[in-house]
């Protein structure tokens, strides 16, 4: 969305206007999808795997390997088509530093963050 989009500052004006006691009873995607879906955007809206290839359940495997597991009946493609075809990608940063704990130290050579670290950032 570019910048003061009028309808992503609706969407954030009914996420405060919820207020902080009632944020664990809030689903802010649902809201944020039905306020798109309703709007010019939702023709602009693209499968996740354009943007988030990886699910959560995969973060280490970003760092460490190359084999992505199903699971919840979801089947991750592979390394090589993520590559190709993702607009982005999702490096789940709450996942990475307080769950995995992520050793960069360790990052293989062959992972999607190494890949893509050494052709766009060195």
């Amino acid at each position: 969305m570019p910048k003061d989009c009028s309808i992503l500052k609706s969407i954030i004006d009914k996420i405060n206007n919820k207020g902080l006691d009632n944020t664990e009873f809030c689903d802010n995607m649902k809201l944020f999808r039905t306020i798109i879906n309703k709007s010019y955007y939702k023709s602009f809206i693209v499968t996740p795997e354009s943007y988030c290839a990886v699910p959560w359940w995969n973060c280490k495997e970003l760092y460490y390997s190359i084999n992505y597991s199903t699971k919840y009946a979801v089947d991750v493609t592979n390394q090589k088509w993520i590559l190709a075809n993702c607009v982005g990608l999702h490096f789940w940063n709450n996942f990475t530093f307080n769950k995995h704990c992520i050793d960069f130290t360790k990052i293989k050579i062959d992972s999607i963050y190494h890949r893509l670290f050494h052709h766009y950032l060195n």
